[in-house]
């Protein structure tokens, strides 16, 4: 199997006067030596495939002779957090290019998140690591870094590196493993907890540490206290009707959030007796705050104040004196929950342990028997904290009992705590002559302080296993074989324990031995499936350990406080090499390409700041940070967000972006620490957006406010209600907006439903502002990356946004809207009456199409759009560096993508799809691919009297963004057949069309967002703000 593409002379690219003459033919003899020559090409160059040799099975029954261009599935799973969720990989010819969630999967059920969707570009990344690296033993300040260092680096092959750690091993062996240290990431694979007591036999001494930047163990130390030992909850979000959430992304970050964001969602039908109502207590913005009925921004601070202030008005002590305003908040707190039928109270991770146990403290009051909580035993809590972990072999180092240091995964480097001086250390260890080795899928900052790079292979080009949150038992499988000399990490475990089983034969091994997967029927259909029905954890009942409720810590002094924030698209810096994730935009910021300070507009007006403006932050022990700000409504007064990730010193696309706030985070401050000192840096710039700041004009914010509409009130662009109001009144949807007759200008040819006519529907019930969708249609569509120069000049490509909008006061109550926009298929397009050559038209089925070949780039139909959803070409963006200035190119624009265009890149690109060039419009075309796949199965089908009509039936079209929500808002289908979901949507009480007063009949509508917020709780009497 090759892993690379091979040009041959006589493939290249003749020009004209090299160009042979071609003889006359007609297109019946021309049709016939091409279909030879196709035969026999095919019968000559199966060598050069991707196609996976072997042991992988498809979604589907595989044919013993698989047609070319078919596309087949696989079941997989994408470990984070040391928590597995469910996918399917599109292989097609060998080649993985699209990532789906499995929707069979329980703790999945079908969706998926940014990193699931985004993880087919690190595939093809071209500068991932490709071979091992050895740099020198004994290195001196002066050759760590730089063009010394590159020089000094000494590439080596796979064997050559596995036979020098093996014999590394061998020595390590003799010593019973003394002065061998170890250092990972949390896994919950079965096959490495095996091959890891094999390890410990092997080396009896040998020192193991487990060490994540953003841990759960405030969690674990609060549930030894409350239960004694730690435990995870499972939520069943279905069964309450009030869910207080406290600093805890439950439907963002949490690795459960795919699963309980179906929950959130499946139980938030307006239509329905039952409501639930969601309130979100939080510092910083969050994707369950932005869902949440009612979201109230505090400081980590007053919100710990707030808990124990539920405890005393529960047990009716005073513990904790409150403020005015924080009492107010507990009274009407107390007051839900007294009226609710079942109450949920979520604690987030980031809370010191007192406050976690408190919070479960009030859930045993409220909720005694625990209905609607599942208890595990916790697989990923150690002895120690993850920071106590790496503390105890920064000792080890300091005292020099460390020979041999593996560090297999992670980047301690950039994200370990600054006072561990984890850098400093690595460099000590290096002029001692010990040795140290970096797994990674990068060559990092880490992996540039060790003596040793061992590159990862990508996890769909190995086997792997792992537990979902729930414990299912989870498969990956490789679906390509490795493009490089990357090891899997199960191949790294199984040559440290000595073992010379195959991966395959091991994880099987786990499988028979766990879930008597012992024949091969059971195997395959392991791997079908890609998971092992009922593996779920045994429960557990949890046995209550307080005696009396928890007592709160000693409260801060301080006026302002950094909040430190796991960033939704690069997280803690993992992710930030993607440049998919670079140019995502935010859900709230919508800042791309960098971080900055988010600071309220209190705040920001006292210290007389706006967007772009760069501040100091002084700490208490005289350290200080520069970064940018952007000014959120909504955001804790005092409290100053500062996401991580950013600011890394290695990788082509991360390096440089945004500022390294890691550098500031200490071991006992994981989470936030006091300020003493906000100031004015003294210099601006102007931020990466792809939506206007919040400190428009007032003019401007008054426009918008007439369009978007004032708090839990119905607006022109985004329709929501409160749940009394649409109960008393369903038509209080299409109030703000008159909708005149239809006054076409000239009669439609056709009426653009034969046979179909599509059409979409998007629930903003039900939408999170997650951006799956974005990524998903990335992936699918070809849709390039422009980089932070062209996102200033607006010239972003996405085919599909999502807006955002603050309504409401600009204090701590403020609400925010999302609103996905793509191209909503008019049947009246005013794009299409503009376009000189007829470049974009409409089909039968009533799709605005565009034909790219026709397209000359007036741009006429990007003017003349009213949602502003066409994307142009300004340059051949696939063949230009997004972290340089776009070039221009003087020959034939076809010709620059395939000669300019990584070959490894050029991999994962969709061949359903076309690759736009320079000078072209495009836009979203309801995966028009997709619709005529489904179509030309449906008439095959047909012709083999296997279905009655050629017609697509209900289901067999999935749009990328529907496929990739996790909560099922966006439907897709025949507005023809009246039993679609997408045709009763449109259909229903709440639907909408978005700028339907211009007349241009979308086939995109909306459905209104209905909060469960009682009347008596509406907050218009303070001034509105949107932005």
């Amino acid at each position: 199997m090759s892993r690379q593409h091979h040009s041959t002379e006589s493939g290249r690219r003749v020009g004209p006067a090299q160009r042979p003459e071609l003889p006359e033919v007609d297109r019946r003899e021309f049709s016939r030596l091409m279909a030879a020559s196709l035969a026999l090409a095919g019968a000559t160059t199966t060598g050069c495939r991707y196609w996976p040799e072997q042991h992988v099975v498809p979604r589907i029954t595989r044919e013993h002779h698989r047609p070319p261009g078919k596309a087949v599935w696989f079941a997989s799973g994408f470990e984070f957090r040391g928590v597995v969720n469910g996918l399917l990989a599109k292989s097609l010819d060998g080649r993985p290019i699209k990532i789906e969630g499995n929707p069979e999967h329980p703790c999945s059920l079908g969706g998926t998140d940014v990193w699931m969707q985004s993880s087919i570009l690190d595939l093809y990344d071209p500068i991932r690591s490709r071979h091992a690296i050895r740099r020198p033993v004994d290195r001196r300040e002066s050759a760590v870094t730089g063009a010394a260092a590159a020089r000094q680096m000494q590439v080596v092959d796979r064997s050559q590196a596995e036979a020098w750690l093996r014999d590394l091993l061998r020595q390590a062996e003799t010593k019973g493993g003394r002065g061998l240290f170890v250092l990972t990431q949390p896994h919950s694979s079965l096959s490495l907890e095996r091959l890891r007591r094999q390890i410990r036999m092997r080396f009896p001494e040998v020192s193991w540490h487990v060490y994540d930047p953003l841990d759960r163990d405030n969690e674990y130390q609060a549930s030894r206290r409350v239960f004694g030992t730690p435990l995870r909850i499972d939520y069943d979000f279905s069964m309450f009707d009030t869910v207080v959430a406290f600093d805890a992304d439950v439907l963002g970050l949490h690795p459960a959030h795919l699963k309980w964001s179906r929950q959130w969602a499946d139980h938030r039908v307006p239509e329905s007796p039952i409501y639930s109502q969601w309130i979100c207590v939080e510092s910083t913005w969050t994707t369950t705050g932005a869902a949440a009925d009612r979201r109230i921004g505090l400081s980590p601070e007053k919100i710990e104040q707030l808990i124990f202030g539920l405890v005393d008005a529960l047990n009716g002590t005073s513990t904790v004196s409150l403020p005015a305003e924080l009492q107010s908040v507990v009274d009407t707190l107390v007051e839900r929950l007294r009226r609710s039928r079942l109450a949920l109270l979520a604690a987030g991770e980031g809370l010191s342990p007192e406050a976690i146990a408190a919070v479960a403290y009030l859930n045993h009051a409220i909720n005694p028997n625990w209905k609607g909580f599942t208890f595990y035993e916790e697989p990923l809590a150690g002895a120690e904290t993850s920071v106590e972990s790496l503390q105890r072999l920064t000792a080890a180092i300091d005292e020099d009992r460390v020979e041999t240091l593996l560090i297999l995964g992670g980047n301690p480097v950039f994200d370990a705590p600054a006072d561990l001086e984890f850098e400093q250390r690595l460099k000590t260890l290096a002029k001692r002559g010990k040795t140290t080795v970096h797994y990674s899928y990068y060559d990092d900052e880490t992996s540039q302080q060790c003596q040793w790079h061992l590159p990862a292979a990508h996890y769909l080009e190995g086997w792997a296993d792992g537990r979902g949150w729930d414990g299912t038992f989870t498969v990956g499988q490789p679906l390509i074989r490795p493009l490089f000399d990357g090891w899997t990490l199960l191949e790294l475990h199984l040559l440290l324990a000595g073992s010379s089983d195959d991966p395959m034969s091991y994880l099987r091994e786990t499988a028979a031995s766990r879930y008597r997967v012992e024949t091969d029927k059971a195997w395959r259909q392991l791997l079908h499936d890609g998971f092992a029905g009922d593996s779920a954890f045994a429960t557990v009942r949890p046995e209550w350990q307080l005696a009396g409720p928890p007592q709160p810590s000693s409260p801060s002094t301080t006026e302002r406080c950094i909040r430190f924030l796991a960033d939704r698209k690069v997280y803690d810096g993992r992710f930030a090499n993607n440049a998919w994730l670079q140019e995502l935009p935010d859900p709230i910021t919508k800042l791309t390409w960098g971080n900055a300070a988010q600071i309220g507009p209190v705040d920001a007006r006292q210290l007389g700041l706006v967007d772009g403006d760069w501040i100091q932050i002084l700490l208490e022990d005289d350290r200080s940070i520069e970064l940018p700000v952007t000014i959120l409504p909504g955001q804790a007064e005092g409290c100053i967000g500062v996401p991580l990730g950013y600011g890394r010193r290695s990788g082509h696309i991360a390096e440089g972006v945004g500022v390294d706030v890691q550098r500031i985070r200490t071991a006992g401050q994981r989470y936030w620490m006091p300020v003493g000192n906000v100031q004015r840096a003294g210099r601006r710039q102007r931020l990466p957006m792809t939506q206007e700041p919040f400190t428009t004009d007032e003019i401007a914010r008054w426009g918008l406010q007439t369009r978007v509409g004032r708090q839990q009130q119905p607006g022109m662009l985004v329709r929501e209600a409160t749940w009394d109001a649409y109960r008393r009144d369903p038509k209080i949807i299409d109030r703000p907006v008159h909708v005149p007759e239809p006054a076409p200008m000239f009669d439609p040819p056709h009426d653009f439903s034969t046979p179909h006519a599509w059409g979409m529907s998007i629930d903003l019930n039900r939408c999170l502002g997650c951006n799956a969708c974005v990524v998903a249609c990335q992936a699918e569509n070809n849709v390039p990356v422009v980089g932070p120069a062209n996102v200033l000049q607006n010239r972003e490509m996405h085919w599909l946004r999502i807006d955002r909008y603050f309504k409401g006061s600009p204090g701590a109550e403020a609400e925010v809207v999302h609103v996905p926009v793509a191209c909503a298929h008019c049947e009246d397009a005013p794009c299409e009456q503009v376009c000189p050559v007829a470049a974009t038209v409409h089909d039968t089925e009533g799709l605005n199409a565009m034909v790219y070949n026709r397209c000359v780039g007036t741009r006429y139909c990007a003017n003349n759009c009213p949602y502003k959803v066409r994307r142009f070409n300004y340059f051949d963006y696939h063949a230009s560096d997004p972290r340089a200035p776009a070039r221009p190119w003087l020959d034939w624009p076809d010709k620059q993508t395939p000669e300019e265009v990584s070959e490894l890149r050029q991999l994962g690109f969709n061949p359903d799809v076309t690759v736009r060039m320079r000078g072209v419009m495009e836009k979203c075309t309801y995966c028009v691919q997709r619709i005529s796949a489904a179509r030309i199965q449906a008439r095959v089908e047909h012709q083999q009297r296997l279905r009655d009509s050629p017609n697509v039936r209900e289901g067999e079209v999935v749009t990328a963004c529907q496929q990739a929500c996790p909560t099922q808002a966006i439907q897709f289908g025949d507005l023809n057949d009246p039993q679609s979901q997408v045709s009763q949507q449109h259909q229903g009480q709440r639907s909408y069309a978005m700028l339907e007063e211009l007349n241009i009949k979308p086939r995109t509508r909306y459905l209104a967002r209905i909060r469960n917020v009682p009347e008596s709780d509406d907050h218009h009497s303070e001034p509105e703000r949107n932005g």
